[in-house]
């Protein structure tokens, strides 16, 4: 959810490849992004080991 005025939003993906983890892969983690003024400016996946 994305309130009105706000320039900045943060999505956050608790459990990235889902799909791997459901497989029981080792190849998932958390995904972190920021987008500012509509624009994606920065990324980070960090693995769950």
């Amino acid at each position: 959810m994305v309130k009105k005025g706000f320039k900045d939003v943060w999505f956050i993906d608790p459990l990235s490849s889902t799909r791997n983890y459901i497989h029981g892969l080792p190849h998932f983690g958390v995904a972190l992004t920021l987008q500012r003024r509509g624009e994606f400016v920065l990324g980070i996946v960090r693995p769950i080991l």
